[in-house]
């Protein structure tokens, strides 16, 4: 119980009053990191794509063995596609197991992820490496628009201060934080 309780102070209501914005804010340190790192990664070239390709797929992996997330298997399945297209030589990070999730926090990290993908896509797409262009699988699955908006939906009925929110904000730190580890894994 006293994990839940965790850094309250870091989940305050936000100017626009509802969860959603709070879980951003007090996230924020977290996806900086990881952000910074995976913007480290050249996903133009083999070796880059791979340790990509890897972090995802061992922190996915780890992740589906936690949630029912529908995303999940299809992510995993072009992840380890696109690593056997590359030649299969990245090593995958240790990832930590998270524990028992919350799903919005699983929903905010995975449907998430999958605007990055977006971004990431058009650095790829430039790869000229015709083996890194080969791997396409994890960018070529298809985006659902509506995803992401429901979850947001989902995510700004949680009222501010609740056990709930207080428990979604740690779970997705902690998402967060196994990813970090991983991406600092292979860095």
């Amino acid at each position: 119980m006293a994990a839940l309780l965790a850094k309250p102070d870091r989940l305050r209501p936000t100017p626009l009053g509802d969860f959603r914005h709070a879980l951003r804010q007090s996230t924020r340190s977290e996806h900086k990191a990881l952000d910074h790192r995976l913007s480290k990664l050249d996903i133009t070239t083999r070796e880059g794509l791979a340790e990509f390709c890897a972090l995802h797929l061992a922190c996915f992996e780890r992740l589906s063995l936690r949630s029912d997330h529908d995303l999940l298997p299809p992510l995993i399945t072009a992840l380890i596609a696109d690593l056997a297209a590359l030649g299969g030589a990245a090593t995958r990070p240790n990832a930590a197991d998270p524990g028992v999730l919350d799903p919005l926090a699983v929903a905010y990290i995975v449907d998430g992820s999958r605007l990055g993908t977006q971004v990431l896509r058009h650095r790829w797409a430039v790869a000229t490496d015709s083996q890194v262009r080969a791997a396409a699988a994890y960018f070529s699955l298809p985006f659902e628009k509506t995803r992401w908006p429901a979850t947001c939906q989902a995510l700004s009925r949680v009222p501010v201060g609740s056990l709930r929110a207080r428990r979604i904000a740690n779970d997705a730190r902690r998402l967060f934080d196994m990813f970090n580890a991983g991406a600092r894994q292979i860095a």
